[in-house]
Protein backbone atom coordinates (compact mmCIF):
# COMPACT_ATOMS: atom_id res chain seq x y z
CA UNK A 1 0.00 0.00 0.00
CA UNK A 2 0.79 3.11 -0.74
CA UNK A 3 2.96 5.04 2.25
CA UNK A 4 1.92 8.80 1.90
CA UNK A 5 4.44 11.97 3.31
CA UNK A 6 3.70 15.24 3.62
CA UNK A 7 6.14 17.94 4.07
CA UNK A 8 5.51 21.39 5.52
CA UNK A 9 7.33 23.51 4.01
CA UNK A 10 7.76 27.82 4.02
CA UNK A 11 8.44 29.56 1.02
CA UNK A 12 7.07 30.19 -2.40
CA UNK A 13 7.19 27.61 -5.54
CA UNK A 14 10.94 27.94 -5.56
CA UNK A 15 11.58 25.89 -1.90
CA UNK A 16 8.66 23.36 -3.92
CA UNK A 17 10.86 22.78 -6.58
CA UNK A 18 13.85 22.66 -4.57
CA UNK A 19 12.71 20.31 -2.70
CA UNK A 20 11.37 18.25 -5.51
CA UNK A 21 15.08 17.50 -6.88
CA UNK A 22 16.05 16.72 -3.62
CA UNK A 23 13.40 14.10 -2.74
CA UNK A 24 14.07 12.76 -6.24
CA UNK A 25 17.73 12.66 -5.92
CA UNK A 26 17.10 10.70 -2.52
CA UNK A 27 14.75 8.24 -4.70
CA UNK A 28 17.04 7.56 -7.50
CA UNK A 29 19.95 6.82 -4.54
CA UNK A 30 17.25 4.28 -3.34
CA UNK A 31 16.98 2.88 -6.42
CA UNK A 32 13.35 4.20 -6.67
CA UNK A 33 11.86 5.28 -10.26
CA UNK A 34 10.35 9.31 -9.49
CA UNK A 35 7.12 10.85 -11.43
CA UNK A 36 7.17 14.83 -10.69
CA UNK A 37 3.39 15.23 -11.56
CA UNK A 38 2.11 18.64 -12.08
CA UNK A 39 -0.91 20.01 -14.06
CA UNK A 40 1.58 23.54 -14.78
CA UNK A 41 3.61 23.63 -17.62
CA UNK A 42 5.81 26.57 -16.19
CA UNK A 43 6.98 24.76 -12.84
CA UNK A 44 7.55 22.14 -15.44
CA UNK A 45 9.76 23.65 -17.37
CA UNK A 46 11.73 25.07 -14.30
CA UNK A 47 11.89 22.03 -12.95
CA UNK A 48 13.41 20.81 -15.56
CA UNK A 49 15.97 23.37 -15.79
CA UNK A 50 16.66 22.69 -12.01
CA UNK A 51 17.03 19.16 -12.10
CA UNK A 52 20.09 19.85 -15.09
CA UNK A 53 21.58 22.15 -12.04
CA UNK A 54 21.33 20.00 -9.03
CA UNK A 55 22.97 18.51 -7.57
CA UNK A 56 26.10 20.90 -8.34
CA UNK A 57 28.82 18.01 -8.82
CA UNK A 58 26.54 16.84 -11.42
CA UNK A 59 22.71 15.99 -12.82
CA UNK A 60 19.88 14.04 -12.26
CA UNK A 61 18.63 11.74 -14.91
CA UNK A 62 15.02 13.27 -16.16
CA UNK A 63 12.48 13.31 -19.42
CA UNK A 64 9.71 15.24 -19.89
CA UNK A 65 7.86 12.33 -20.24
CA UNK A 66 7.67 9.15 -18.82
CA UNK A 67 10.36 6.58 -20.25
CA UNK A 68 11.56 3.30 -18.82
CA UNK A 69 15.17 4.56 -19.69
CA UNK A 70 14.72 7.63 -17.83
CA UNK A 71 14.82 7.32 -13.60
CA UNK A 72 13.17 10.66 -13.04
CA UNK A 73 10.02 11.93 -15.63
CA UNK A 74 8.12 14.66 -15.12
CA UNK A 75 4.81 15.04 -16.71
CA UNK A 76 0.98 16.32 -16.49
CA UNK A 77 -0.38 13.13 -17.48
CA UNK A 78 -0.22 9.13 -17.23
CA UNK A 79 2.76 8.00 -15.21
CA UNK A 80 3.91 5.48 -17.86
CA UNK A 81 6.14 2.44 -16.47
CA UNK A 82 6.79 4.70 -13.25
CA UNK A 83 5.99 3.27 -9.82
CA UNK A 84 8.08 4.08 -7.03
CA UNK A 85 8.02 7.35 -5.60
CA UNK A 86 5.32 9.75 -6.92
CA UNK A 87 5.80 13.56 -6.48
CA UNK A 88 2.65 15.55 -6.58
CA UNK A 89 2.84 19.01 -7.32
CA UNK A 90 -0.63 18.85 -8.94
CA UNK A 91 -3.83 20.36 -6.73
CA UNK A 92 -5.55 17.21 -6.28
CA UNK A 93 -4.33 13.85 -5.98
CA UNK A 94 -4.22 11.99 -9.48
CA UNK A 95 -6.63 8.64 -9.77
CA UNK A 96 -3.65 6.52 -10.57
CA UNK A 97 -1.82 7.76 -7.11
CA UNK A 98 -1.94 3.74 -5.43
CA UNK A 99 -0.09 2.50 -7.85
CA UNK A 100 3.27 4.16 -6.52
CA UNK A 101 5.09 2.83 -3.30
CA UNK A 102 5.31 6.18 -2.11
CA UNK A 103 3.41 9.57 -2.39
CA UNK A 104 4.69 12.83 -1.49
CA UNK A 105 2.42 16.03 -1.06
CA UNK A 106 3.40 19.69 -0.12
CA UNK A 107 2.28 22.10 2.33
CA UNK A 108 2.77 25.51 2.36
CA UNK A 109 2.90 26.57 5.62
CA UNK A 110 1.86 30.77 4.77
CA UNK A 111 -1.10 29.77 2.98
CA UNK A 112 -4.16 28.58 5.10
CA UNK A 113 -6.46 27.51 2.46
CA UNK A 114 -3.78 25.57 0.92
CA UNK A 115 -3.02 24.42 4.33
CA UNK A 116 -6.98 23.41 5.21
CA UNK A 117 -7.32 21.59 1.66
CA UNK A 118 -3.81 19.28 2.46
CA UNK A 119 -5.70 18.16 5.57
CA UNK A 120 -8.91 17.17 3.89
CA UNK A 121 -6.43 15.44 1.73
CA UNK A 122 -4.05 13.73 4.76
CA UNK A 123 -8.00 12.77 6.44
CA UNK A 124 -8.94 11.38 3.30
CA UNK A 125 -5.68 9.15 3.08
CA UNK A 126 -5.57 8.05 6.54
CA UNK A 127 -9.26 6.90 6.54
CA UNK A 128 -8.89 4.79 4.06
CA UNK A 129 -5.71 2.91 5.70
CA UNK A 130 -3.04 4.56 3.90
CA UNK A 131 0.60 5.01 6.18
CA UNK A 132 0.31 8.75 6.02
CA UNK A 133 3.48 11.09 7.91
CA UNK A 134 3.73 14.56 8.32
CA UNK A 135 6.89 16.32 8.27
CA UNK A 136 7.67 20.05 9.17
CA UNK A 137 11.12 20.99 7.28
CA UNK A 138 13.17 23.72 8.72
CA UNK A 139 14.07 26.57 6.34
CA UNK A 140 17.61 26.39 7.26
CA UNK A 141 17.73 22.98 6.28
CA UNK A 142 16.07 23.62 2.31
CA UNK A 143 18.55 26.61 2.27
CA UNK A 144 21.38 24.70 2.92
Amino acid sequence: MTRVHFYELEGGLEATLNLCCRLAAKAMAQGLDTLIHCADEDALGRLDQLLWEQPRSGFLPHGLAPDPATPIALSAGEPGHHHGLLINLAPVAPGWFSRFERLAEFVHAGDVRQREHMRERFRFYRDRGYDTRHTKLDPQVLAA
